[in-house]
């Protein structure tokens, strides 16, 4: 396999932009098209596909790095790849906070009273907890949540590869302690209790579960395929799982058919049992795993015009520079949550116009990016725009260039000299 399968970005930017959608109208606490985007087929979310697919695409790019260089340069790579995320981290509160108090400014507000529990409120005790990670507010737990498997994969990769079986036996045996703790109420006594939303010991089965099937592809062996009996029975189980999820959260939502405990922000009630998202509770694995599986099925069966449409590219330019568009994401969502929240008073023609602006800015964003990324104003050529980005996978290599080096000038001097003449 050579080039990166463009559905990939297209899978990935999808993603992104229902993330966007979601925490934009959760934070602005008027949904709209988030009853339809959050958890679309059930329980599991975009969240589970943006930190898989971020797994499988890490999987494709560092099995060459293993293969290639040993482990010293793939450690390198991650500890460079992790540091590179951590200023991005930073970067991205710099300009959320600019961008909150500039419209708190603007509409004559604070930003305390605009979101009192968010954790915008930036104090120097604070600020040091976010730097240490120890802290951070509402959005921002993702980046976090990769630096710190890019920390914990390297050690991981090289089992991988040479023994699947096992290193995925040792990343569920993790999972396994995260969900004895979570249901033995011994949570706070993990790593990273209380300062990440998410459990990085739970999630991280979910990232290597993707590094293992990127491995599997860059290896030219095809993913395991769900048989004529297993779809109909896995099919069978989504839509079991997606009616009743669907039910409890419109229920949660509207109060329609009986009282039940609802946080105020919160889509579902998060103590439905073994549906944890901070923990990622195992009915939420199996069912995106099964979800998973049927898309890999299904999913190549389309119309090649459909991954190669005007939309689909637009879409995919999202995926392919999935780090920029995400920081850009969470910098809109709080945005659109500030305009929402002081002006918008739950309106709801005003929330999907601010959506619909929201999603056209990241697409706008990711153009930027990928003309950016090309480089057009230097002299190359066999830019690829279905190949490995250096911004999403760590890949050092450039595309083929076309260079002009000091003798060929030297020679060409010479050509026009005799042709002119002195």
């Amino acid at each position: 396999m050579t080039s990166r399968d463009p559905r990939l970005d297209v899978l990935r930017g999808v993603a992104l932009l229902v993330l966007l959608v979601n925490h934009a109208e959760e934070l602005s606490q008027t949904q709209i098209l988030s009853l339809v985007t959050y958890a679309p087929i059930g329980v599991s979310t975009a969240a589970e596909l943006f930190i898989f697919l971020s797994g499988f695409v890490l999987g494709l790019a560092y099995w060459r790095v293993l293969a290639s260089h040993g482990y010293v340069r793939l450690h390198t790579r991650c500890l460079a790849r992790a540091w590179q995320i951590y200023l991005l981290h930073i970067a991205s509160l710099v300009f959320t906070v600019g961008v909150v108090v500039s419209l708190a400014a603007y509409f004559g507000t604070d930003v305390a009273s605009i979101f009192p529990s968010q954790g915008l409120t930036v104090t120097s005790g604070w600020l040091i907890r976010f730097l240490q990670l120890e802290s951070n507010p509402q959005y921002f737990d993702i980046l976090p949540l990769y630096i710190v498997f890019l920390l914990y994969v390297p050690f991981l990769l090289p089992l991988l590869r040479r023994h699947p079986g096992w290193g995925l036996g040792l990343s569920f045996g993790i999972y396994l302690l995260a969900q004895l703790a979570e249901y033995s109420g011994r949570a706070g006594a993990l790593p990273f209790a209380g300062a990440l939303y998410y459990n990085p010991m739970a999630w991280q089965l979910l990232f290597v579960i993707g590094i293992a099937a990127g491995f599997r592809v860059r290896e030219g062996r095809p993913l395991p395929r769900v048989s004529g009996r297993g779809v109909i029975v896995a099919a069978a189980l989504l839509i079991v799982v997606a009616a009743w999820y669907k039910g409890v959260r419109l229920n949660a939502v509207t109060g329609w058919f009986a009282e039940v405990r609802y946080v105020p922000g919160h889509p579902v009630p998060f103590d439905v049992p073994l549906t944890s998202k901070p923990t990622l509770g195992p009915v939420r694995l199996v069912h995106f795993l099964l979800l998973a599986g049927l898309a890999a099925q299904w999913l190549p069966a389309l119309s090649s015009r459909v991954w190669r449409s005007h939309v689909a590219a637009a879409v995919a330019r999202c995926g392919r520079h999935g780090l920029e568009v995400f920081v850009a994401g969470v910098v809109l969502t709080y945005a659109i949550g500030t305009v929402m929240r002081v002006d918008g008073g739950g309106d709801p023609v005003m929330m999907l116009t601010l959506d619909l602006l929201g999603v056209l800015a990241l697409l706008a964003w990711a153009d930027v990016v990928d003309w950016r990324r090309r480089e057009p104003w230097r002299l190359t050529a066999g830019y690829r725009p279905d190949g490995l980005p250096s911004g999403d996978t760590l890949s050092t290599e450039r595309p083929a260039a076309a260079t002009v080096s000091a003798s060929g000038i030297a020679h060409g001097a010479v050509g026009i000299r005799r042709v002119l003449g002195p």
